[in-house]
């Protein structure tokens, strides 16, 4: 997040104009919010591509995010963290229920591992 012009130039070995109008094409196109204040770049959708895989990685990212001087970025990007973790909550419960129920609302039961470890699906003869 925090990105001041001469670091950026230096790594991308630019003049300091060049780094400035490729700064400004990029927010003019919504790909990134930016506080010159601050110095601070925040990538949009970041955390739509990069969720939080777990609650404690979340956690981690928000306090990454509240650490962040600029406070216009810091609610950005505090906004889109926690819109992609209400969605990672909802594919884990949903995950959850699939998995605890055998039953798979459309007339059939999924197949789980255990089913297909049983002695009639690896080919051995029931026993009598």
């Amino acid at each position: 997040m925090y990105l001041p012009p001469g670091y950026a130039c230096e790594d991308l070995c630019w003049p300091r104009e060049r780094f400035q109008n490729a700064l400004g094409l990029l927010v003019n196109a919504g790909l990134v919010h930016v506080d010159t204040e601050f110095d601070v770049v925040f990538v949009d959708k970041w955390f739509k591509f990069n969720p939080a895989t777990n609650a404690n990685h979340f956690k981690g990212i928000t306090k990454s995010i509240a650490e962040c001087r600029s406070l216009s970025i810091r609610n950005i990007a505090l906004e889109q963290a926690n819109a992609t973790e209400a969605l990672r909550k909802e594919s884990a419960e949903e995950e959850r229920l699939k998995r605890s129920s055998p039953y798979s609302g459309d007339g059939t039961f999924a197949v789980t591992s255990e089913l297909l470890n049983t002695g009639m699906f690896q080919g051995r003869k029931a026993r009598r």
